[in-house]
């Protein structure tokens, strides 16, 4: 199909390298007559992040480097099933952005759900479910770090900032030192957000593979946590262990 028939759709969508970004609208340049694509950041730090890039390149096909060789891609693929944060419809509507009906179905359904999501910050009751949060959001919390740095400004509060900065300096350590061997992996799954089994594709190994290695990160990880906090003196857990 040419790329000036295609539909590029309002939503959720994730480029090659993993990162991802929300598509807020078509528009074309009334001078050239060019199509260009409005989009923003889909993450916690990028808070008035819009940027915008033609139709055509936001619909080529680019080379991927993976652990097999290099294929061909979508610059740019739609995610129908992520969920787009409550945040991001705040800010959208703050910003004068309408909301299409699935988009205002969507948000009642996240405002309905809004505690059950909310993150609070090292709330885990073992070192394992820790591990495994800050694998999660590393990508999201990294970032929220260098916009603060580069505003010179808490976006966040201060508090949060500082446990988030502490804790992604520590992962970092980690994987560059005693946890080397799992750095590869932690970048192609958490770093570049890739589900399991585009992990495995990326990396040409088996789904059962990649979820026994991710499993072996948490437990490393978790390990370090905990030798870290009996270092300390000081239990970043929920609850202290006695």
């Amino acid at each position: 199909m040419p790329i000036k028939d295609k539909k590029i759709y309002k939503g959720n969508y994730k480029r090659y390298d993993g990162k991802r970004i929300y598509v807020v609208t078509e528009v074309v340049d009334v001078d050239t007559g060019v199509e260009m694509v409005l989009f923003k950041d889909n993450n916690r730090a990028s808070r008035n992040d819009y940027h915008i890039c033609t139709k055509e390149s936001f619909c080529q096909m680019v080379t991927k480097k993976t652990t097999i060789g290099e294929k061909l891609v979508d610059k740019y693929t739609r995610e129908n099933n992520h969920k787009t944060p409550l945040r991001q419809f705040d800010e959208l509507k703050e910003d004068g952005f309408s909301l299409t009906s699935p988009e205002k179905k969507q948000l009642k359904e996240a405002m309905g759900s809004f505690f059950d999501d909310e993150r609070f910050y090292r709330d885990s009751e073992n070192y394992y479910d820790y591990a495994k949060e800050l694998c999660k959001y590393y990508r999201e919390d990294t970032d929220m770090i260098s916009l603060c740095n580069k505003e010179k400004k808490y976006i966040i509060v201060k508090e949060e900032y500082d446990m988030i900065n502490e804790d992604c300096t520590f992962v970092k350590r980690c994987l560059d030192t005693v946890m080397k061997e799992h750095k590869e992996f932690f970048k192609v799954r958490f770093y570049d957000g890739n589900s399991i089994r585009n992990t495995a594709q990326t990396m040409g190994k088996s789904k059962g593979s990649i979820e026994y290695a991710e499993k072996k990160l948490y437990a490393a990880l978790a390990k370090l946590l905990e030798d870290r906090d009996k270092s300390d003196g000081n239990c970043r857990l929920a609850y202290s262990i006695d």
